[in-house]
């Protein structure tokens, strides 16, 4: 992690921004300042099938770069059953506690599963994400049962 937020650094003084100045502690390491504008915030969940759908199992990842106020999301899905169309969103709280959708459900376009039983998408929200809440994942049964969860995952972030 230290050699991303060096590679950061230098990204940001290349672009004549200041991050190597006083941090103002007076330990005199005022090697890094930490004030870089630049760089991503990334989430993952391994999302695992709840009961009924126990081989269906999912990787979903979203980054939000700093200071803007929308992030991608991007789901790949496994062990499903061919032809089905599955929705997906990201959720405030986490799946045991349950949440709002994040965004509008628009911004998610729905999975169709292929006949390998696989199925990818990516959505683009515009809604920014607090890096200190908690958010899931999840899968839902089809459009219009929403209620009913395939699978659901927390998203940690990395």
């Amino acid at each position: 992690m230290k050699t991303l937020a060096l590679v950061l650094a230098a990204a940001a003084l290349a672009a004549g921004c200041d991050v190597f100045d006083d941090d103002d502690d007076d330990d005199d390491d005022d090697d890094f300042d930490g004030d870089v504008v630049v760089g991503t915030n990334r989430w993952g969940a391994a999302l695992a099938g709840v009961e009924g759908f126990e081989t269906v199992t999912a990787d979903v990842v979203v980054e939000q770069t700093f200071d803007e106020n929308v992030f991608v999301a991007t789901i790949t899905l496994r062990g499903d059953a061919p032809g089905e169309v599955r929705p997906w969103h990201v959720h405030a709280g986490t799946c045991e506690g349950g949440g709002e959708i994040i965004g509008h459900l628009e911004s998610y376009p729905a999975i169709t599963v292929s006949r390998a039983g696989t199925a990818s998408t990516v959505a683009h929200v515009g809604v920014p994400l607090d890096p200190g809440a908690e958010y899931h994942a999840d899968v839902h049964l089809a459009p219009d049962q929403l209620p009913v969860l395939v699978g659901c995952g927390d998203l940690i972030i990395r």
